[in-house]
Order: structure tokens, then C-alpha cells, then sequence
């Protein structure tokens, strides 16, 4: 059912913050009661002007139809190679865990790269870690590539869900 990009795993990250990343920190610090207080899963420098976040890496996979078809790789292989580069990097960036550019409705995401004719890259998550990659497309076909999208959504729904119906329920240990 899905094909392995690559696993990530959760780790720490010393970087620059974001203006968005600095609001929303600010905002957690002077809210509730500890106020003031830096929570224990954020570690400041003493300049404050970079901070230590714990990062939960994400795992990216295309989905693959049971016809072994992958719509994501399909699409992908068509873009000219500056294109590939910014969707890769948008990839990239969400395997890291930076989600702060997906739009989400109905259940599935969208990425938008601002570049061209406004590409769009179209996923679900499944669980914490597990992000599916659907398909493509841009600002042109916007709406008939979400209707895929959605499409492919439930398709892998029905089958995820048929899929532990047919597997055997775990040994219970004996007594």
C-alpha cells in the first residue's frame, strides 16, 4: 500500500526561529500559570535569539493504488526539474516536521509552492508520524485535483480498514 521515501526519526534542532514560531512561543510563555516560565521541552540561549525545539521528524510515503499505480510519483516525474527542486524541498520540509505550510479541510492537506504556476501537493496523515502523499497539481486545476485527492483519501481508508478486518486479532497470553 505505500511506498517507503524515507524514515525520520525525533531529535532535537538548534536553529532560528520563525516571526510566527516566535509569536506563538511568546504567547505559551505569557499565558497560564506559569507564565514567564519557559516550559521544560524548550531550551533558550542566553541571547534568546535561537532556541532548541524538540522536532518530531515525520514519516513522508507515497500511496500506492492496489493496481500498484503511484499518482504522487506519476505527477512528480512530469514537472520540469526546478519545479521537482521546489516540491522536493517542500517535501523535505515537511519530513522534518514543518507543517506550518500545509492547509488543511476535509481531511487531507495541501501544500502550496509559490512558484510558477502556483504548484499544490496534496496528503493525509495517518497517525503522529505518517504523512501519505496523494497527488499534485496547480492553481489551475486546483478543484479537480482536491476531488482526487479526496478520492484517493478514501480509497486508502476502505482499504486500510479492510486490511485489519482481514488480519488475525493478536495472541492473547495464557494463563
Amino acid at each position: 500500500m505505500l511506498m517507503k521515501l524515507g524514515i525520520r526519526h525525533a531529535h532535537a534542532a538548534t536553529r532560528f526561529l520563525t516571526d510566527r514560531e516566535a509569536r506563538f512561543l511568546r504567547n505559551r510563555l505569557s499565558a497560564g500559570p506559569q507564565a514567564g516560565r519557559a516550559p521544560d521541552d524548550l531550551a533558550w540561549t542566553n541571547s534568546n535569539e535561537y532556541v532548541t525545539l524538540p522536532c518530531l521528524m515525520l514519516r513522508v510515503e507515497e500511496y500506492v493504488r492496489k493496481d500498484g499505480t503511484v499518482p504522487f510519483k506519476a505527477w512528480f516525474e512530469r514537472l520540469d526539474p526546478h519545479a521537482a527542486a521546489k516540491v522536493t524541498t517542500a517535501v523535505t520540509r515537511l519530513s522534518l516536521g514543518n507543517t506550518s505550510n500545509v492547509k488543511w479541510f476535509s481531511g487531507i492537506g495541501e501544500i502550496k509552492v509559490d512558484w510558477g504556476p502556483g504548484y499544490r501537493v496534496y496528503l493525509a496523515k495517518d497517525g503522529e508520524t505518517l504523512v501519505l502523499l496523494f497527488c499534485g497539481g496547480t492553481k489551475k486545476r486546483q478543484q479537480a485535483d482536491i476531488t482526487t485527492a479526496l478520492s484517493l483519501h478514501d480509497e486508502y481508508k476502505a482499504r486500510k480498514k479492510a486490511a485489519q478486518r482481514a488480519s488475525p486479532p493478536p495472541a492473547r497470553g495464557t494463563r
